[in-house]
Parts: C-alpha cells; structure tokens; sequence
C-alpha cells in the first residue's frame, strides 16, 4: 500500500504535462493474478485545459500473460474543462463498465459503459445510453490510429438540438487518423503541427438510427 504523484511521459521520454496524483496504492494476489486498487485517482494537463478525478480504478492482470489487463472504475468521474468550445463540468455514471487493455489486438483499449449518463453542468438535463463501447486501437502506416464508438439507447436532453430527435436507438462511426503520427494530446499546437505533417481523420462506418 501506499500512495503515489507524477507526471506522465511521452514519446521519446517526452513529457506530456499531465500530472496524475493518487491517494493509495494496494497491490495483492501474488504469485496468483495481480489485483491493483488505486483510490482517490487525479488526472489534470493545465497547458491542455482539463482536469478529472474519480473514486477509485482497478485493474487485474495474470503475472504469465502480461498482454492483456482487464478492469473498472468506480464512479463518478468529474471532468472539468476550462479551454475551448467544451468548456464547462462533467460529471459521467455507469450501472456498470468494463476497461480492457489488450496488446495482442493492435495495442487495443476498450471501454464498455451500461447505462451511461453524462451530466454537462452548462446543460439543463442528461445525456444517457444503454450501451456505449469505445475502443482505441494503435496501427501504424497508413492508418496509425482508429477510434470506434457504438451506442445503443441514446437520449439526448432537450437543450439539444437533434435533427434526429432526442432518442436515438443506435449511433456508430469509426474514426481513422492517417498520415502523420497521431499528436501526445489535444493541445492545439500539437493538432495543428500534425495537420502540418499531412496528418488528417477520416470518418468512416456512420451510422445513426
């Protein structure tokens, strides 16, 4: 047990400037599967604008297969924006989720969410889905980055202007970032030298019922 703060790095050993503080750290299960609790986590990136906390993250993985590690949150998590067009607080709930890390699948990331609610403190109302399941997948040339995101039972607040109506029973779309290595993170600086380098997003497999 004990607890833990840094920074994280980047490519090349690189800092990204995002600071991440935890409260405690508890390791058990050896020489079985390996069991990680970190409670009262912190994530912020002040030049990038945002900051989140949640409760508490597990995670749990087997010492003779470190490819994959499969865990979950406890929530809520409270993300705090105070750059750009998404500004504001946010506040996300789910009855239940999964967090899988697999490297044998391009180095995959996936998160499945049940009964997700997202409460935006500029919006009167809540954005909820009976499933949403993102997944992030590293590749390399062409296509150094993918981004699929499937949603099942979406309702939409009505502050919401939808020219779908504020319920949706399934939205999808898969996002392709081509051409240059994808950037450390969202700082406009970093998007925009991206783009300089031929880097650019092609949106892909849209659906929307």
């Amino acid at each position: 047990r004990g607890r833990a703060s840094g920074r994280t790095g980047g490519p090349g050993g690189l800092r990204t400037g995002r600071d991440v503080v935890i409260g405690n750290v508890a390791v058990s299960g050896y020489p079985g599967k390996i069991d990680i609790r970190l409670d009262d986590v912190s994530i912020s990136d002040d030049a990038a604008g945002w900051a989140a906390r949640l409760p508490a993250l597990r995670g749990s993985f087997a010492p003779w297969y470190l490819n994959r590690l499969d865990g979950r949150f406890d929530g809520p998590i409270v993300v705090d924006v105070v750059k750009g067009p998404l500004a504001g607080g946010y506040r996300l709930e789910a009855d239940d989720n999964e967090i899988t890390v697999d490297r044998f699948s391009g180095a995959a990331i996936h998160l499945r969410l049940s009964g997700a609610k997202v409460t935006p403190d500029a919006i009167n109302g809540v954005m909820a889905a009976d499933v949403l399941d993102v997944t992030l997948r590293q590749g390399a040339i062409p296509v150094f980055a993918a981004v699929i995101v499937e949603s099942d039972g979406i309702t939409l607040p009505g502050a919401v202007v939808s020219p779908f109506g504020q319920h949706l029973e399934r939205a999808a779309f898969r996002l392709d970032l081509k051409g240059a290595v994808p950037p450390a993170g969202p700082r406009a600086e970093e998007v925009a030298r991206w783009r300089a380098d031929g880097g650019n997003i092609d949106v892909l497999d849209v659906t929307i019922q």
